[in-house]
């Protein structure tokens, strides 16, 4: 069948993708009306504020003048001085309002002064020049204060000018005269005709009276806008009763449809922009026809792809073989336009934009993430039923991967009143070969399964094995059970089929293919294992699925040393949670005691028995003082929510779900002490200064963040030769230098510091503390033999850094830390690959630091990509090394754990030459580290924080104190340039905003205000 047969077959088809397209391409025309409309009230709104502070800052700059005259000439009044004295003060003024210092677009002082007309420019006027006629006397005479009069022509220039003038008071008070000065309009109507929200724009003037003072149309000045046409008179109404007038559409002075906004000023005067309309929407035609031939090129492309799959269909001898079979062939071309789709969304939200654009930008990148996941599902099944699917044995840690779906599945369930438990047989060898990421996909597929389909209740999961240590096998059993909707008998025999998807009544809005569970089938029966099913309609379903693997080591994943020993009392668990977690202890073969009751609780814990006591964190509160009367010399252990931060000393802290692994790191003394992190005995260091060098500016910002409390000022440098000009510039108390650097290494750094002998015994003597990853023996004795003082690694750990810091910061600058009252801060978003809570303690425990570190390391990773496949491709070990080791301890920082020892296995290997095992785990690298990074990305988008691109102004703390300094010494110059630079090379829109509010205040003239708002912000 040829392709015009083909067209003919699929006639209707074609034709619905024509009108869906249709529209979409009519709706993206009033979609880009609206943004252009939305954009250009935006920007008429920042034109007129900067007319009106410009402006503003000319009328007050011309009162102040005025009054200073005023001062002086009422002081001559009062000592009596003559006329020729006080024509001779009026005559300096004019003078300095003519020099280069003076004003711009002013004429000289004159007045009535004790009924004589004095002009300090000198002007002689003509004898039918009748002052008292002029504008400038008989409009103060009725005015107190300062008056400004409307436009007239001047009697000495016969130019246009607005002359303020000012009552002069005699030695009484009584009436003595009137002063004045004139301002050339011009200086104004010239600024404001070339103000323009378009190519082909204008601004207009009006005063309080409505005549025109601006206009681009000089035969125009002086009317009444009334007079001018009925639009302009619509225009005169609108601003008389109080109304802003905004894009409202009108004829021009010359009859050419046209746009305008007008706005009252301070001064009761008015201001407006007016563009012609074929101007103002240019921009709407322009982003509308880029849609429509988008819309066009899709809906081509769409119905090229439907008469190929036609087309494919007919000729195959089998419906669904040729299916699947086309697919899986296709997967390139159709992934790769879905992948474009996200990735610019992506990059579009980086940039400044109106809210409600954002909003439109970020439905499109998470409909298009659902909808890869749509096609991730097809093509997965597509490769089953074609044969293409490949199962990839390689060795992995067991309880790492179970940790991690388990973290998933919490991350997903939290949003939901639904209790998650779970038991994995601590007996399960830890170390085993098979396809981990396909293993990882059926537990997910089951889990994510439980989770749509329940509302409230529970979802249980389990993980059991066979092991047969004669063959070196075992036969994993995983469980899943949730308290969901259940399914009915009648369904359950085709649940497992191809497309279907059961009960549509009850899982109708649930999103799916329904091909997870057919996938999950053929993925088990590929490992040697299978999936079955046990439901109840209405209160839920058991999946049980199996599949085998092999074991590299049978030691378990999980043993209490010397379980004999330890007696656990359990408080504060509802049923399903204490259920899971004795079931884990009888497995780990630890004795318990689960109490239900307060009065229980006290009377178990007065005995002597227990070794731990574990309790939910909420009940903390009224059970801790109970504990500290009885004595009580065990180990508490507080039970969590998931991402819920509890900081309380001498005491374990651990999220629920617990399991095996869980437990026994627990009871072996191999978990984190929490209280050890809090009993850091802070100081803090103002007069203290430190020197951070590192080329990996996310642990720069990690290493900032954790110096934060002692107050020091800290400097930052990204490489060797950079901190070398650091030091030559200022006195460190303590120089923290990272040991593998590209280029300058840091112990290449330390020698040439101790080198210089310009700087004299300062460089010798100076304090280098080596920060590095590498924990390998022997690795201090290098460091100090080669002139640093001390060692750190990376990650840092907070109760080592304070050891540092004390021990080598001057005693005399160490002050007492006074403990601050604040609420630990928790961030309100999960990220898959990321543990929070450790990053979050990484970087000071405090939600800023932590998300400028998740930023930093975004972008900062984007570029390290390209670097670190550069090298590999290159067959550059040293370099590659150095990369991967910059990224272990980075990604450690921002608590990336699987990403960090991924990394750390990498350097090893690059450090003993194995190319073998890059080669086998490099790409797992970078997809792992690509991902770990939109996840990243994702959280940050869902807490609106803008990660744009940093150029190279590098750091602002030292900028902010630059112009600090310049405002304080009045050099305006200088600090325009400084804003401007900032301005042009950061993106964050908090920041953007702050600095228009500095130059706006330095436009009027309130420095101290700047000043004071510099300070406020970054501490200074």
């Amino acid at each position: 069948m040829g392709y015009w047969d083909t067209i003919r077959e699929n006639f209707k088809q074609l034709t619905l993708v024509f009108l869906a397209f249709f529209i979409m391409v009519v709706a993206s025309y009033f979609f880009a009306r609206s943004i252009v409309n939305d954009k250009n009230l935006t920007i008429s709104h920042e034109v007129i504020n900067t007319a009106e502070a410009t402006m503003r800052a000319y009328f007050n700059d011309s009162k102040t003048t005025l009054t200073n005259v005023l001062f002086g000439v009422e002081n001559s009044i009062l000592n009596g001085d003559s006329q020729d004295k006080i024509l001779d003060l009026m005559t300096k003024w004019t003078n300095w309002l003519s020099a280069e210092n003076g004003i711009n677009g002013f004429n000289g002082i004159y007045g009535i002064i004790r009924g004589e007309y004095l002009d300090g420019t000198g002007w002689d006027p003509p004898i039918d020049y009748v002052p008292q006629e002029r504008p400038w006397y008989t409009g103060v005479i009725h005015h107190k204060g300062i008056f400004f009069t409307s436009p007239y022509v001047d009697a000495q220039t016969g130019e246009t000018v607005v002359s303020l003038s000012t009552m002069i008071a005699g030695e009484r008070g009584e009436y003595s005269g009137v002063l004045s000065m004139d301002m050339f309009i011009t200086v104004i109507t010239d600024y404001v005709q070339n103000l323009h929200l378009a190519d082909s724009g204008y601004g207009v003037l009006l005063n309080d009276h409505f005549q025109i003072v601006a206009h681009k149309d000089r035969s125009l000045l002086n009317k009444n806008i009334a007079a001018v046409n009925g639009d302009y008179a619509q225009i005169g109404n609108l601003l008389n009763d109080g109304e802003q007038v905004t894009a409202l559409f009108v004829k021009d002075y010359n009859g050419e449809d046209s746009v305008a906004y007008f706005r009252k000023l301070y001064n009761g005067w008015y201001i407006g922009i007016i563009t012609t309309e074929a101007a103002y929407n240019r921009d709407v035609y322009q982003m509308a026809l880029v849609l429509s031939l988008l819309g066009l090129l899709m809906m081509l492309a769409l119905s090229y792809l439907l008469l190929r799959l036609d087309k494919a269909r007919r000729r195959s001898e089998s419906e669904s073989r040729s299916k699947s079979t086309f697919l899986a062939t296709m997967s390139h071309e159709i992934r790769t336009p879905m992948n474009a789709i996200i990735g610019m969304s992506e990059l579009a939200l980086r940039e400044d934009m109106p809210h409600a654009i954002r909003d439109y930008l970020l439905n499109i990148k998470q409909a298009g993430a659902f909808l890869l996941s749509l096609i991730n599902d097809i093509l997965d099944f597509s490769k089953i039923e074609s044969g293409k699917l490949e199962i990839v044995e390689a060795q992995y840690v067991f309880s790492s991967m179970v940790n991690d779906v388990i973290s998933i599945a919490r991350m997903r369930v939290i949003e939901k009143p639904i209790s998650f438990v779970t038991y994995v047989d601590g007996s399960i060898p830890s170390e085993l070969v098979g396809d981990e990421p396909r293993v990882r996909q059926v537990i997910l597929n089951l889990l994510n399964n439980a989770v749509k389909y329940t509302l409230e209740g529970f979802i249980a999961f389990s993980v059991s094995a066979d092991v047969n240590e004669k063959d070196g096998k075992i036969m994993l059993h995983i469980e899943v059970a949730d308290s969901g909707i259940g399914i009915k008998e009648a369904d359950q025999k085709k649940l497992f089929k191809d497309f279907i998807r059961i009960d549509d009544e009850k899982s109708r809005g649930v999103e799916g293919t329904g091909l997870g569970l057919a996938i999950t089938r053929n993925l088990c029966k590929a490992m040697g294992g299978g999936i079955s099913l046990v439901s109840e309609y209405g209160k839920g379903s058991a999946f049980k699925a199996s599949l085998q693997q092999k074991v590299i080591d049978f030691a378990p994943i999980a043993k209490i040393n010397n379980a004999g020993q330890h007696n656990i009392l359990l408080y504060g668990l509802d049923t399903v949670y204490a259920r899971s977690l004795m079931r884990s202890l009888d497995n780990l073969q630890v004795k318990y005691k689960h109490v239900t009751t307060q009065k229980d609780f006290y009377e178990e814990l007065a005995k002597p028995d227990y070794t731990f006591v574990f309790v939910r964190s909420f009940l903390l509160g009224s059970v801790k003082h109970e504990i500290d009367k009885t004595g009580y010399l065990g180990k508490l252990v507080l039970l969590t929510e998931y991402g819920e931060e509890i900081y309380s000393q001498d005491c374990h802290v651990i999220s629920l779900p617990v399991y095996s692994v869980t437990i026994a790191n627990i009871l072996n003394g191999e978990a984190n002490d929490y209280s050890e992190q809090n009993a850091v005995n802070y100081f803090v260091a103002p007069e203290a200064r430190v020197l951070v060098v590192d080329d990996i500016r996310t642990n720069l910002v990690v290493a900032k963040g954790l110096l934060a409390p002692y107050r020091l000022h800290v400097d930052t440098a990204e490489s060797g030769s950079a901190a070398i000009e650091y030091v030559k510039k200022y006195k460190y108390d303590i120089v923290f230098m990272d040991h593998m650097m590209p280029g300058m290494d840091g112990i290449e750094a330390t020698q040439a510091i101790r080198g210089m002998a310009d700087c004299g015994a300062y460089c010798r003597d100076v304090t280098i503390v080596a920060l590095t990853a590498n924990a390998v023996a022997g690795a201090r004795e290098v460091f100090l033999q080669n002139g640093m003082d001390d060692f750190l690694q990376k990650p840092i750990d907070t109760v080592k850094l304070n050891a540092i810091l004390e021990k080598w910061i001057d005693k005399s600058k160490q002050k007492k830390y006074v403990q601050e009252k604040e609420s630990k801060e928790n961030l309100p978003v999960a990220i898959e690959g990321v543990n929070v809570r450790v990053g979050m303690s990484m970087t000071g425990g405090k939600t800023d630091n932590y998300l400028n570190t998740l930023r930093v390391f975004l972008t900062e990773g984007r570029k390290k990509i390209e670097d670190i496949e550069s090298a590999w491709q290159d067959k550059v070990m040293d370099t590659y090394v150095i990369y991967v080791h910059a990224l272990k301890s980075a990604s450690a920082s921002i608590g990336a754990g699987a990403l960090s020892e991924l990394a750390k296995a990498l350097e090893d290997a690059g450090r003993q030459e194995d190319v073998a095992f890059i080669e086998d785990n490099h790409s797992k690298f970078l997809r792992l580290f690509n991902k770990t990074l939109d996840n990243i990305a994702a959280a940050l988008d869902s807490l609106n924080v803008d990660y744009g691109e940093d150029d190279e102004t590098g750091d602002l703390l030292p900028q902010m104190k630059e112009l600090l300094s310049y405002l304080e010494d009045m050099d305006m110059d200088r600090a325009d340039s400084i804003i401007e630079r900032l301005h042009s090379g950061f993106k964050n829109k908090e920041l953007l905003e702050f600095l228009g509010g500095i130059k706006q205040n330095i436009l009027l003239a309130d420095y101290d205000e700047a000043m004071a708002k510099i300070k406020s912000k970054y501490g200074l």
